[in-house]
């Protein structure tokens, strides 16, 4: 039921001529101290121009994990900041950079609200060709991974060289 409706609203958006913006991937793991990109792709409707202006995390579960930095509202568009009608977009949302003092399995959850202006032409050479603007609002996550325990990468180290050993005694 949830897919059915998930699907029926962006059929909806994209009929009242909103940009559809969907998000491949948007559970990430990464390790603490590190950065984590959502992708997004951007389908453009056949009758305005669509320059995006932001984003931002709206919501959070765990706001402290990290920091939300915006990449689709700096980028705006794929030519001079525009995207223009009937165009697909492929490109980043937006990253995460992880507390480095984060504990693994330690997640946030993000309502990430994207904003966007319409136009009637380019608005890099229109005068008055201001339609209206709009949002979507997304869901993704981050969650810290495990890292590996020195330990292990010890053991490795040791088989390595035991085999290296053994090689060595057999010439």
């Amino acid at each position: 039921m949830k897919t059915l409706l998930g699907t029926f609203l962006l059929l909806a958006a994209a009929m009242n001529g909103a940009p559809l913006v969907t998000i491949p991937a948007a559970d990430l793991t990464v390790l603490a101290g590190q950065q984590a990109t959502w992708g997004a792709t951007v389908m453009n409707n056949e009758g305005t121009f669509v320059t995006f202006t932001s984003t931002f995390a709206l919501l959070e579960t765990n706001p402290v994990l990290g920091s939300y930095f915006d990449i689709l509202g700096a980028a705006g568009g794929p030519v001079d900041f525009v995207l223009p009608p009937g165009q697909t977009w492929v490109t980043n949302l937006a990253s995460y950079l992880t507390d480095p003092g984060a504990v693994p399995g330690a997640a946030n959850t993000l309502t990430v609200r994207v904003l966007w202006e319409e136009y009637s032409d380019d608005p890099n050479f229109c005068g008055n060709c201001f339609v209206g603007n709009g949002f979507s609002d997304h869901t993704v996550s981050v969650t810290v991974g495990a890292v590996p325990e020195p330990g292990t990468a010890a053991l490795f180290l040791l088989a390595g060289a035991g085999l290296v050993v053994m090689r060595m005694r057999r010439r």
